[in-house]
């Protein structure tokens, strides 16, 4: 079976950019555009 798109870049966050992003991710008055990106990273 053939793959689509690029392989995975390998990403590596330190604890403090895990937690801004989670916090982002969790936030209430985050965009939701800027919310799909930090699950996309997570």
């Amino acid at each position: 079976m053939a793959r689509m798109g690029r392989p995975k870049a390998e990403l590596t966050l330190s604890d403090e950019e895990r937690a801004a992003l989670e916090g982002w991710v969790r936030g209430r008055s985050t965009p939701q555009a800027w919310a799909l990106r930090c699950r996309i990273i997570l």
